[in-house]
């Protein structure tokens, strides 16, 4: 086995101990396919002169050998848990070196 083959195998087993079951769903192709997600959440900071304000945004992090390439616009669907809802998928999803998405994402009203 491999480096890139033992870093993936480290990356599975951390989704299946921490991860939450998940539906990406694809809105222009509008297939649905079953996903692993892992929540990370981001203070993000924005200053108007002498005003600061932070607000927390919701990363969802999902492997790419299970989403090649998440758009703006899908959506993903948690079924279970503290995360049970729909979230849209925000721009700049991003790649990192391990082969895992992170995606921002909005809480959708249901």
């Amino acid at each position: 086995m491999g480096f890139s083959e033992r870093r993936r195998f480290l990356v599975d087993a951390g989704f299946e101990e921490f991860g939450e079951p998940a539906e990406y769903i694809d809105v222009t192709a509008g297939t649905k396919l079953p996903v692993v997600i892992r929540r990370r959440d981001r203070d993000e900071e924005d200053r108007f002169g002498n005003v600061s304000i932070k607000s927390r945004s919701i990363i969802f992090r999902v492997r790419s050998w299970q989403v090649r390439q998440p758009q703006p616009g899908d959506l993903i669907e948690v079924s279970g848990g503290d995360l049970a809802g729909l979230y849209e998928v925000r721009p700049d999803p991003m790649l990192d070196a391990k082969g895992v998405w992170d995606c921002p994402v909005e809480r959708r009203a249901q």
